[in-house]
């Protein structure tokens, strides 16, 4: 067989892209665009603005109630160790693990299925380097800002995120092949 043939014969073997993993692949785009530029937004402003909104919101669910009882002051071991995480770095974690599961689904799925082994493997490396570099990139754009400050263990911790959401993400995908 000449190449022209063992080409033809190739392209026809493979499965077509189905349109509804099309539309998905590019919903995810498109929801990974919008949320790096949320992650930005975010990263520009000053934190103590959000964080006070938040903690206002926060302390508004522990006032007493007209009653008198008070729904936030018994919250329990669980209230106790949620004092103990680092809001920041949960933030970081849950930032760039959210954008990276975004560009794993938004990277699979092109022309066919998501497929196995090390193409899928490439695809989810390539989604965790992505989301690092706007890591770092956030980083980088704080650096000269005056409210801001550029951390070399924050982008750290975006990286760590980024591999965290993709390993949800396959965590649950595994799951749910396991069941069927």
């Amino acid at each position: 067989m000449d190449d022209g043939a063992v080409s033809q014969q190739n392209s026809r073997s493979r499965r077509p892209s189905h349109p509804s993993r099309h539309r998905s692949s590019r919903r995810a785009r498109r929801l990974a665009a919008s949320w790096i530029g949320l992650v930005v937004l975010v990263s520009v402003v000053d934190p103590a603005v959000v964080f006070d909104a938040v903690s206002g919101v926060a302390n508004a669910a522990s006032e007493p109630t007209a009653s008198g009882s008070n729904p936030g002051a018994s919250i329990g071991i669980v209230g106790a160790t949620a004092s103990r995480i680092n809001v920041f770095a949960l933030s970081h974690v849950v930032a760039y693990g959210v954008l990276a599961w975004l560009l794993a689904d938004g990277l699979g799925g092109r022309g066919g299925t998501d497929g196995g082994g090390s193409h899928r493997g490439r695809r989810l490396l390539i989604a965790v380097i992505l989301a690092s570099i706007v890591g770092l990139g956030v980083e980088l754009a704080q650096a000269p800002l005056p409210v801001r400050t550029a951390s070399t263990v924050d982008a750290a911790v975006n990286a760590l995120g980024a591999v965290a959401g993709v390993g949800v993400r396959e965590g649950i995908r595994a799951a749910r092949g396991s069941r069927h």
